[in-house]
C-alpha cells in the first residue's frame, strides 16, 4: 500500500507531544471527518443496531426525505438507506453481529479471490457484502454522494460494499467503518489504496487484529490497510498505524504486564459511543506509545 509521506511526518511529529484539546481537527491528522460527522454516524448505527423499525422512521424521518429498513432474509442481516434529496446524498448503514448466523460468517475467514475485484477477501465478510450489494445498487439514484458506515461485522460489509460500489463508478464519500476486523491482504489493499476508509477504534478492543496474522496466512496475511482513529477515556485519542493490529498476542503482553486486557466489553456499539461524545467540544491528542495510559478497559 501506498504511504502518503506528508501524514506519516504529521504523524511522528504528533507522536512527540499531546496536544490541547480544540487546537486540532480531525483533518488535521489525516481524517477527513469531524467529530460531529462521525457522532452521526455512529447514532445512525445505533439506530439500526437497536431499534424497531418504527422508531427510526420516528427518529430520522425529519433529517432525510426518505429512511428505507432493509431486512436480507438469506443472510439474516440488516441495513437502512438514509436520502437526502436536496443534497443529492445518501447514506448507508449497516448492523453488526447479532445472530448465529452472522457469526458463522465471521467465522469464515479463509480467503476467496473475488471475481467482481479481483482481489482476495475474507469469504464470510464478502458474502453478506454482496447480499447487500444487491440489494442496494438498484436503490440507490443517480448522481447521489454516498457514504457508507458499519459496525464489526457491519464495519466489513462497509469496506466491501465501498470498493464494489467504487468499482462500478459510484462517488463514495467516505466509508466509517466502527470497530473493523480485518477484510483483506496487502495485495487487496494496494489495489483499493484509494478506498476513503476511515477506520475507528476503541482501546482495548480485540476485533480489530482478527483475523491474526498468526491464524493461516502467514506470508501474505490479512492486514487492516491503513491508519486507525484509536478512541481512548475522556476527551483523549491517538492514532495508530495499521501494524498495530497485526498481531493480537504481542500487544496482549504489554497490556497484561500493566493488569489490563483486551474484552469484547469494548467492542460494543454503545462504547464506542460513549467514548466519542466526549471528543464532541474539542480532543486531546496523545501519544501513540503512550496510548494505554488514557484508557481504562471497559470492564474495570
Amino acid at each position: 500500500m501506498k504511504r502518503n509521506p506528508g501524514l506519516c511526518m504529521v504523524l511522528i511529529l504528533l507522536s512527540t507531544i499531546s496536544v490541547p484539546a480544540r487546537s486540532l481537527e480531525l483533518k488535521d491528522i489525516g481524517f477527513d471527518t469531524t467529530v460531529q460527522e462521525l457522532l452521526l454516524l455512529e447514532r445512525l448505527n445505533g439506530s439500526v443496531r437497536y431499534d424497531a423499525a418504527e422508531k427510526i422512521h420516528a427518529d430520522w424521518n425529519g433529517a432525510y426525505d426518505r429512511v428505507s429498513i432493509v431486512e436480507i432474509p438469506s443472510v439474516e442481516n440488516r441495513y437502512a438507506l438514509f436520502e437526502n434529496d436536496a443534497q443529492h446524498h445518501a447514506d448507508v448503514a449497516i448492523r453488526g453481529t447479532v445472530n448465529i448466523k452472522n457469526a458463522i460468517f465471521d467465522l469464515e475467514f479463509l480467503k476467496g479471490r473475488s471475481p467482481n475485484l479481483g482481489i482476495y477477501l475474507h469469504s464470510g465478510f464478502e458474502k453478506v457484502a454482496m447480499a447487500v450489494y444487491a440489494d442496494l445498487r438498484p436503490r440507490l439514484r443517480q448522481g447521489y454522494t454516498i457514504r457508507i458506515t458499519g459496525h464489526s461485522l457491519g464495519a466489513a460489509e462497509a469496506i466491501i460494499l465501498g470498493m464494489l460500489l467504487v468499482h462500478d463508478g459510484y462517488v463514495v464519500e467516505k466509508i466509517v467503518a466502527i470497530a473493523p476486523p480485518k477484510v483483506t491482504d496487502a495485495e487487496g489493499w494496494a489495489r483499493f489504496g484509494g478506498l476513503p476508509v476511515i477506520r475507528i477504534a476503541a482501546a482495548y478492543d480485540p476485533i480489530p487484529f482478527f483475523p491474526s496474522e498468526n491464524l493461516v496466512y502467514k506470508r501474505d496475511p490479512y492486514i487492516q490497510g491503513g491508519p486507525v482513529l484509536l478512541l481512548l477515556d475522556g476527551p483523549n485519542l491517538t492514532v495508530v498505524d495499521g501494524s498495530f493490529f497485526n498481531d493480537l498476542p504481542e500487544e496482549k503482553k504489554a497490556v497484561y504486564a500493566d493488569g489490563k486486557e483486551f474484552d469484547v466489553a469494548d467492542h460494543f456499539l454503545r462504547k464506542y459511543l460513549d467514548r466519542l461524545v466526549p471528543k464532541a467540544d474539542g480532543f486531546n491528542y496523545v501519544d501513540r506509545i503512550e496510548w494505554d495510559r488514557y484508557a481504562v478497559p471497559a470492564t474495570r
